[in-house]
């Protein structure tokens, strides 16, 4: 409780700060490294290169096995407003967070949680997804372990503010538009489940404890991951020989052959992740009317 303390009691002293966690400095500092990083490549090497290269893209990540994504979308922002609030988020809950759970878990709370933040989008979600905010979701995930845990030492620690940021930020990630609340979602859950498995731990060493807790998050993670995959990768990659059977079939004016392999098309594909399709589709609808 003392150095949980110590770091609100300091909290405008930096120098003092960065020595008490010096993690959560190391990330923030990362991530505006990465922002700035952003506009020098577009300013030399072309608009939105460093995003579209590391950004979360559902097609990248399955097809191309660019697996990299799910972490370094992470640590990418493109608009100042955005990493503003994270890194104030960051700068706030994570420190105390920090202490508790010691640096080293600390880190591998963090990557794990942003690694679930981009799993819970890559499932949900079509679109591209940035920003470090499954990452912070996830120590709000750590903040709910803790609640639960020992609900009086928690709001002695801190106080009902944490938790009631955490419900006001869940509510505007459903009603304001553009906001990835499904990464939120699944970092809030991967924060929750990284501490619950550090704490199967308490009575192991504390290599012990890293080694089990990491080991069991991230096989939840990859086995996730590797179930949802399979099916979108399947899909996308038989696409090109359904397409050149559905051009024979119109070429013939075969419709009854262009209605089934529409139907075999829709049957395969998966429903998570999402499939940005809707177009094609449409087109297929309207070559079988005028066919008919």
């Amino acid at each position: 409780m003392t150095d949980v303390n110590e770091v609100y009691r300091h909290r405008f002293n930096f120098k003092k700060a960065m020595k008490l966690t010096p993690v959560t400095f190391s990330i923030i500092g990362i991530n505006v490294l990465v922002f700035i990083m952003v506009y020098v490549t577009d300013a030399f090497v072309g608009r939105d290169w460093l995003v579209n290269h590391f950004s979360k893209i559902t097609y990248n990540i399955s097809v191309d096995h660019e697996y990299y994504r799910l972490l370094t979308a992470v640590f990418v922002h493109k608009e100042p407003m955005h990493i503003f609030f994270n890194m104030m988020a960051l700068y706030f809950l994570g420190r105390p967070i920090e202490l508790i759970f010691k640096k080293t878990r600390f880190l591998i709370l963090y990557l794990i949680s942003g690694l679930f933040g981009t799993l819970g989008s890559f499932i949900f979600s079509p679109h591209a997804a940035i920003g470090a905010s499954g990452a912070v979701f996830g120590i709000f995930g750590l903040h709910v372990y803790l609640f639960i845990k020992n609900r009086e030492a928690y709001l002695k620690l801190f106080n009902k503010d944490v938790l009631q940021l955490l419900v006001i930020n869940i509510f505007i990630g459903f009603v304001i538009p553009n906001i990835d609340y499904w990464g939120h979602l699944g970092g809030l859950l991967g924060g929750f489940l990284v501490a619950t498995t550090f704490g199967l731990s308490r009575q192991a060493s504390f290599i012990k404890s890293i080694i089990v807790g990491s080991a069991i998050s991230l096989i939840i993670f990859i086995s996730g991951f590797l179930y949802f995959n399979h099916a979108y990768e399947s899909y996308v990659t038989s696409i090109d020989s359904s397409l050149n059977e559905l051009n024979q079939a119109i070429q013939d004016n075969n419709v009854m052959k262009v209605i089934t392999i529409r139907d075999e098309m829709l049957d395969s594909k998966p429903k998570f992740p999402p499939v940005s399709d809707e177009t094609m589709y449409t087109e297929i609808n309207n070559i079988i009317l005028q066919m008919k």
